[in-house]
């Protein structure tokens, strides 16, 4: 009797949903998780909700039930190794400039608007919009937001970097490293591990 009075503190509810076929479903309780998610989404696993079905705006009124000058989303178009890439519709300006000599290696996004200079290496990355990265960058497993400047011959590999944070020249950010909004690391600066 004593132990039962004791266990109606411990009890606890339990949830759950069983998913339909071709329902998907993921926890995102830490970063490495949102990363696998995110990865997850542009391998294609969560058909149809992938990036190039969502968010076209047509001539007059897109799917989004806007007319052109007033829709806020941006339509992709998926390439070869799983790059998506903005179509850059008239709300986002032109089509994202990549430099000849990058690297694109999906599964990647890159937002609209965004500027990539020469010799990059982009890899297993999502990428915001009006986001700049100069030449001799590396970004690999990373995720940058929205305004977001990573200057020349800056590293990052398995970061989160919130909007209008800089990254600046031949800086280093290494895993599991988030770089707050409006956040600069400075030049050659080596971030540790899981800093924030």
């Amino acid at each position: 009797n004593c132990v039962a009075e004791e266990e109606v503190g411990l009890q606890s509810r339990i949830f759950g949903y069983i998913t339909k076929r071709g329902e998907y479903s993921g926890r995102m309780g830490d970063m490495r998780r949102y990363h696998r998610v995110s990865m997850d989404l542009l391998r294609r696993w969560c058909y149809p909700l992938v990036p190039d079905n969502y968010g076209h705006c047509e001539e007059v009124v897109g799917s989004c039930g806007r007319s052109n000058d007033n829709c806020t989303t941006a339509s992709y178009v998926v390439e070869r190794h799983l790059v998506y890439r903005d179509v850059g519709g008239s709300r986002s300006g032109k089509r994202s400039h990549v430099g000849r000599s990058t690297q694109l290696m999906g599964p990647l996004l890159l937002g609209p608007n965004n500027s990539i200079g020469e010799e990059c290496l982009l890899q297993r990355s999502v990428l915001g919009s009006n986001v700049t990265v100069r030449d001799n960058c590396s970004v690999v497993d990373s995720h940058l937001w929205g305004n977001v400047v990573v200057e020349e011959g800056a590293q990052l590999r398995g970061a989160i970097v919130c909007e209008g944070a800089v990254v600046r020249k031949g800086a280093v950010v290494t895993r599991g490293c988030v770089v707050g909004r409006g956040c600069v690391v400075g030049e050659g600066v080596h971030l540790k591990e899981f800093t924030r």
